[in-house]
């Protein structure tokens, strides 16, 4: 079957919550997260897709200005492509180009949500080789955040983040995200939280000029404050939020983005219009599902 001039949409992600709720012999944490698919997308454009070819080839180009995002064999869109001619055996010719609006080192998920797009195109295009269930499995060994962008909809998020609950609870509808364009790894933010357990208390890295707006709220993320303390600027963004209005204001995954609700869709495209004047990068979106 052959495929070309596609494109993808891939969702980026808010965790409107986030627990960490235990530590593995392996060092990975254990989490307990309601998590909703949000209205920024990257966009993957297929230049050409031809399952059940002769010889097997893979080829990412990925246009982006941030030279933070990977190509080749390090981009998470070509390890699903070779993650899905594994486990098919099907041989593939795979082309495509991301064009990234969904910042990386944000909390946003970009990366995995691009990953997933490509294993539910993969599986179209070779007549569903794969069941949801297998294709949910194969996801997991791609990363962590990628199974919960193969559907859409609130999901409550377990484990290293393979237990997916879909979550019927209300969930905000109008969201304004926000950052001051900082990257933060995932690694980076998950060692100082674990740090942060086991130094004393007047050892605490916590900034000395303390916002009593932004601390007053406690924040629904366990990982904020680590970040926080490895970015100061993501409590001036939390400030930033709340002083517009902001509801459930806190950081979506290890940061460094932080969103906050608005009861309408034009509150919410006026406050993030003022955030970008002042210079913030900020963004209006709706929650999918």
């Amino acid at each position: 079957m052959q495929f070309s001039g596609l494109q993808v949409y891939a969702p980026g992600k808010v965790n409107l919550s986030l627990k960490v709720v235990g530590t593995l012999p392996s060092g990975l944490h254990l989490i307990d997260s309601v998590v909703v698919q949000v209205s920024l997308y990257d966009v993957l454009i297929v230049d050409e897709l031809r399952i059940g070819v002769s010889e097997p080839d893979f080829e990412i180009r990925v246009e982006t200005d941030r030279p933070s995002v990977p190509d080749g064999p390090a981009n998470l869109v070509f390890r699903a492509a070779q993650a899905f001619a594994s486990r098919t055996q099907e041989s593939i010719l795979f082309k495509a180009r991301i064009r990234k609006t969904i910042p990386s080192g944000a909390g946003l998920g970009g990366g995995s949500s691009d990953a997933a797009a490509t294993l539910r195109l993969l599986n179209r295009a070779s007549g569903e080789r794969l069941s949801e269930t297998e294709l949910e499995s194969l996801a997991s060994t791609i990363g962590a955040d990628v199974p919960l962008f193969l559907t859409v909809g609130p999901k409550r998020v377990c484990g290293v983040g393979e237990i997916l609950v879909a979550y019927d609870a209300p969930v905000p509808r109008h969201l304004v995200l926000c950052s001051d364009g900082t990257e933060l790894s995932t690694a980076a933010v998950y060692r100082e939280y674990d740090d942060a357990l086991t130094r004393p208390v007047g050892q605490s890295r916590k900034p000395d000029s303390v916002v009593a707006m932004a601390d007053a709220i406690e924040s629904s993320n366990d990982l904020e404050d680590a970040a926080t303390a490895l970015h100061p600027g993501i409590r001036l963004v939390r400030v930033e939020l709340l002083r517009r209005g902001g509801r459930e204001v806190a950081m979506t995954g290890s940061g460094s983005v932080v969103f906050g609700a608005f009861q309408a869709k034009a509150e919410a495209i006026r406050v993030a219009a003022e955030l970008r004047s002042d210079s913030f990068w900020a963004q209006a979106v709706e929650t999918l599902g």
